[in-house]
């Protein structure tokens, strides 16, 4: 049987518009299955990982099974080897925050990774917070980017800060992380 056969019992209705009609798109390498939702076209993981597989898979493919391996070396590496490439990016995206929103107030980056954004927000005056799940990322923008505001906890948590903490809300890189 395929990957999409067996899946069938296991396959939740289509979040868009509720439909349990679906065609096979492809089977990820990680052996998740992308549909096609016949009654809307959202084309998704179905079955949806369970969080924590889903965080599992993050580290796992973030890490390896050391730090000096997987992407996490990798990640950082290219981005101090590219620091001026990154910055120049960085500093588009921040131009066009600041394009809506020029007073540089309170910015939130849920899955900030190692800091890089948030340390050119901050050269250009912002008061920068972020999210992320891996302390070693989390450790690097506190120790190399002195950004104090790193929070370790998942987007998909109950977040804990007040109403109208903050002015601008990036998330840059994220979506294809979550369930």
């Amino acid at each position: 049987l395929t990957a999409f056969e067996t899946s069938r019992e296991e396959r939740f209705p289509c979040i868009s518009c509720g439909s349990l009609k679906f065609s096979p798109v492809c089977l990820r390498e990680d052996n998740t299955l992308v549909v096609h939702c016949q009654g809307c076209d959202l084309e998704f993981v179905n079955p949806l990982p369970t969080i924590e597989a889903m965080q599992e898979n993050y580290k796992k493919e973030m890490l390896g099974n050391e730090t000096s391996a997987g992407l996490h070396s990798n990640y950082i590496l290219e981005r101090q080897k590219r620091i001026k490439s990154f910055s120049k990016l960085h500093n588009s995206r921040l131009s066009l925050i600041e394009g809506l929103y020029p007073e540089k107030g309170n910015l939130l980056d849920i899955g900030c990774g190692a800091g890089f954004f948030l340390n050119n927000a901050k050269e250009r005056g912002w008061n920068c917070h972020g999210l992320e799940i891996l302390s070693e990322y989390a450790k690097y923008a506190k120790e190399k980017f002195a950004l104090e505001n790193i929070r370790l906890e998942s987007i998909d948590e109950s977040l804990s800060f007040e109403a109208n903490t903050f002015d601008v809300i990036t998330l840059w890189d994220l979506i294809e992380h979550l369930r």
